[in-house]
């Protein structure tokens, strides 16, 4: 059975996602920082307790990482994706630590159609990333790219 993935045309400003939780481990930050993001405060207890957050802290990058994560899905595997040109903007607000629970709270804020490639339109939206206590870690900006209903795909 094939699964019904939304056109651009049934999007609608205002539409807000939940994607999550996903609990963030020890090994996980270490794991990330190793590859990617290897500074002291994200590779060992230790060295988190000695750095600027008083415990281990994720990357940043790491914390984008599980939004694209829950953006794929949640959201995105419900529309007819074709990527993105970008990110807008990237805020991190508060680290995040071992045993958060993230949930990414997404917002339509507007769509438009592309005026180069006529089988996609774009919605802007607007992203939160939030740990158990309501508390906001991230925020992020960004245009997604979906296929018009009249296309194949």
């Amino acid at each position: 059975m094939t699964e019904t993935k939304r056109p651009w045309e049934e999007v609608e400003v205002g539409e807000v996602h939940r994607s999550g939780p996903h609990r963030v481990t020890e090994d996980a930050i270490i794991r990330f920082a190793e590859q990617f993001d290897p500074q002291y405060f994200h590779l060992s207890r230790e060295g988190g307790e000695n750095g600027p957050f008083g415990k281990l802290s994720a990357s940043g990058w790491h914390t984008c990482s599980i939004a694209m994560k829950l953006m794929v899905s949640g959201m995105l595997c419900t529309l007819k994706s074709e990527g993105a040109p970008g990110v807008k903007q990237v805020r991190w607000l508060k680290p995040t630590f071992v045993d958060d629970e993230l949930t990414l709270v997404t917002e339509i804020v507007d769509k438009y159609p592309s005026k180069s490639r006529a089988n996609i339109g774009f919605c802007y939206a607007k992203h939160r990333m939030e740990d158990q206590d309501g508390t906001t870690k991230m925020t992020m900006e960004n245009v997604f790219m979906i296929r018009r209903a009249d296309q194949p795909g």
